[in-house]
């Protein structure tokens, strides 16, 4: 007989209480040093809905299933309502019944930053003290604290937004948080140790010219494969280049 499902929503405040930044970080360094490949992945699907887009993002390993749903509603910040909302399903994966039900952007919140910190760990310089950071929604706030938990040096945050309140209360939360924090512009990017982009945008957010030697930067740019968040001579330039492209799942590590 089949038993009722009992699923309880995992959400934001419990998976931050759960799962620490640096803890997020350190399993993505354990679970990729243990030959996880990401190309091994299922493809992801983008399905045109009323409105906007239907995202599933399916994963499996000997021990779990899971799939993100995501919706992206352009229209939603003109109502008040997040752009991106989703939920994360974990099944068993020998059985397949379910076992969680997760906020799925506040795990993406977790994720995406933590991949980016176990790069940045690698590459940034160890004694980094300012960061730049593109953007004023989840995943910026996400960078701020995993980069602060792979460089604890960090001193100061320059904020770059196109809406004025948005960076003012961003700023504010750095601040509340330990950190220098200011507004800032693209041309601002120069004396930055590390630059976070953490936007949909269609075209370059700086001049990669002014970029110190040392700099490193993390684009986290978008599915739709329109986005563009850096320029072709910031490519052309890096000593270090990794990258993983959401839409065709390919990924590849040079020099």
């Amino acid at each position: 007989m089949n038993q009722p499902l009992s699923l309880p929503l995992t959400d934001a405040r419990a998976i931050a209480r759960l799962v620490p930044m640096s803890a997020a970080v350190e399993a993505v360094e354990t679970v990729l040093a243990a030959g996880f490949d990401p190309e091994g992945e299922p493809d992801r699907s983008v399905v045109d809905v009323p409105g906007g887009q239907l995202l599933l993002m399916p994963s499996s390993t000997a021990s779990y299933t899971g799939v993100k749903i995501a919706t992206v509603t352009p229209e939603n910040p003109g109502r008040g309502r997040p752009r991106v909302q989703g939920l994360y399903l974990l099944l068993d994966g020998v059985t397949h019944a379910p076992v969680a039900l997760l906020d799925g952007i506040a795990l993406t919140s977790l994720r995406t930053p933590a991949v980016s910190a176990a790069a940045l760990r690698s590459l940034a310089v160890a004694d980094a003290r300012r960061l730049l950071v593109f953007g004023t929604g989840p995943q910026a706030w996400g960078h701020v604290e995993a980069v602060r938990a792979v460089r604890p040096m960090l001193e100061h945050v320059d904020v770059v937004g196109r809406d004025a309140g948005r960076v003012a209360a961003f700023v504010a939360r750095c601040r509340a948080a330990g950190l220098s924090a200011d507004a800032a512009g693209g041309q601002d990017v120069a004396s930055a140790d590390i630059v976070c982009c953490c936007t949909t945008a269609r075209e370059p957010l700086f001049d990669s010219t002014l970029l110190a030697p040392h700099t490193a930067v993390a684009a986290v740019g978008s599915h739709e494969p329109d986005a563009r968040e850096v320029d072709e001579h910031l490519v052309g330039r890096s000593r270090n280049r990794a990258w993983q492209s959401r839409r065709s799942r390919k990924s590849a590590v040079r020099r």
